[in-house]
């Protein structure tokens, strides 16, 4: 059987992921061990002599997914430690192992904030690891149900709670946005074509079209009958935020992919699932 080492599976993408996986053997590395491993092989940082061990003489599928945004007053050591130096270690130490790095990119611009420079850092210095086909996958806004640390929940759970209001951005910027099962979807494809792709290649993953931020938040208020007062401007935009983020999407059209849930559908599906 196959084998994919992961990072990152605690989180929302990865659980996604790991609940909809088949056919690999799974082995998960994270700081904090999940309720359902789905019966995957579990390791934290601290066990990596028996991970090496178990890994001996398999080649492997390393997916970096783990991600440290900042926002719970971490350390700038700590940041790091997730973004960059765990990635790097597992690299290192691996190296005869991993066959292909799959990398999950963001769109921010470096300068946006820690968390977007750190993972710029690390998508520089993989390169050096010239015997690893390295996949490169970039996405902007990713919506789903059950995201309980995202914006979308935020809004969800305001306007359920009739919230008086909720202090915003202006909210003019350009989303390009993308639901959680077509993005599962989309990596599991790619993972499927990897013994055809020997090269360094970048995915990007995404809908044809663009959408202001705006009118996404007006589409969730208008669905749910709300009347909670929507106060745009009140909060000032990041520094360096992407107000139109441009997806390269021909190469994960040219293997198959395609999202099956559009703008116009992803609300009913957003609301109708969410467990708020």
């Amino acid at each position: 059987m196959k084998n994919i080492l992961i990072t990152g599976g605690t989180g929302y993408l990865g659980s996604n992921f790991l609940r909809s996986i088949e056919g690999y053997e799974i082995h998960l590395i994270s700081r904090k061990k999940l309720q359902n491993t789905y019966n995957h092989n579990f390791y934290q940082p601290s066990d990596f002599g028996l991970l090496k061990k178990n890994l001996e003489g398999k080649k492997i599928i390393f997916i970096h997914m783990a991600t440290c945004y900042g926002r719970n007053n971490e350390t700038l050591k700590e940041i790091c430690d997730v973004n960059i130096n765990l990635p790097l270690l597992i690299l290192e130490t691996f190296q005869e192992n991993i066959q292909y790095l799959i990398n999950i990119d963001t769109t921010l611009d470096p300068r946006n904030s820690i968390y977007s420079a750190t993972k710029n850092s690390f998508k520089k210095l993989m390169i050096f690891f010239k015997k690893i086909v390295k996949i490169n996958i970039k996405f902007d806004f990713m919506c789903g149900p059950d995201n309980y640390k995202s914006f979308t929940n935020h809004l969800l759970t305001s306007f359920f709670n009739k919230n008086k209001s909720i202090d915003l951005s202006d909210c003019d910027q350009l989303r390009n946005f993308i639901y959680i099962d077509d993005l599962v979807y989309g990596i599991k494809l790619i993972i499927s074509q990897l013994e055809c792709i020997d090269k360094d290649i970048n995915f990007d993953i995404g809908a044809d079209e663009n959408h202001k931020l705006k009118d996404y938040i007006e589409r969730i208020k208008f669905k749910l009958n709300s009347s909670t007062k929507l106060k745009y401007g009140a909060l000032k935009r990041p520094s360096f935020d992407v107000d139109n983020p441009i997806l390269q999407l021909d190469n994960i059209k040219k293997i198959g992919w395609k999202p099956d849930i559009n703008f116009d559908n992803i609300f009913d599906k957003l609301i109708s699932q969410n467990k708020i």
